[in-house]
């Protein structure tokens, strides 16, 4: 997008030695500097929605691989509730069914819990990985964004083909029951399970 990568990783106060290990944990603070130094940088209001667009099941690491090998959209999404530590100490995925489908909230570290940018990127990142493992075009009920309407919201309305809640308390998107029980095109229950017991072990290790 044009941003200096080496710049940006030092205003950060990161390194290409942190950024290239894939087992290595970014603290919290840097994750928030490089939030902030990357919208200075970049000041395109749907930014966060563009990043988030972009992401793939891999880019979870463990947990989107145990998501990907699920048996079904709502096994894989049960998974990274489980497992949300993993992807980050700050993030919290929860699942709440109600009688019109269910909830799928997200909340990371109040730095960044309504900081436009980094909440629709986390929103779009986990709904994109939803479209990729079950190929399919899912349109959420409802889509919760916990900032005040934006004078633009075009982008949005494509990429969330959803009705929008501007000004919520969760950031947040409302599946139905159908799409919770669409399969997972590259299910794989023998190797969910193997699965399933490493990111235990790495839960535990996390403590």
């Amino acid at each position: 997008m044009g941003a200096s990568r080496a710049e940006l990783l030092r205003e950060a106060r990161l390194d290409e030695k942190q950024i290239q290990d894939p087992d290595a944990r970014i603290p919290l603070s840097a994750v928030v500097r490089l939030w902030h130094t990357t919208t200075t940088r970049l000041p395109d209001p749907a930014l966060g929605l563009r990043l988030g667009a972009d992401v793939r099941a891999r880019d979870f690491g463990l947990v989107g691989y145990t998501m990907a090998f699920s048996a079904t959209l709502g096994a894989a999404l049960q998974r990274v509730d489980r497992y949300d530590h993993i992807v980050s100490d700050a993030l919290v995925v929860e699942l709440e069914a109600t009688d019109g489908g269910t909830w799928v909230r997200l909340d990371v570290q109040p730095e960044l819990r309504a900081f436009r940018p980094a909440a629709d990127a986390r929103l779009a990142a986990l709904l994109g990985v939803c479209r990729e493992i079950t190929g399919a075009s899912i349109a959420p009920l409802t889509v919760q964004l916990p900032y005040r309407r934006p004078a633009e919201v075009q982008e949005y309305e494509r990429f969330f083909r959803a009705p929008l809640e501007f000004g919520a308390l969760a950031t947040a998107f409302l599946l139905s029951a159908a799409d919770l029980e669409r399969p997972i095109v590259s299910s794989d229950p023998s190797l969910t399970g193997y699965l399933d017991r490493l990111a235990e072990q790495t839960l535990t290790a996390l403590g």
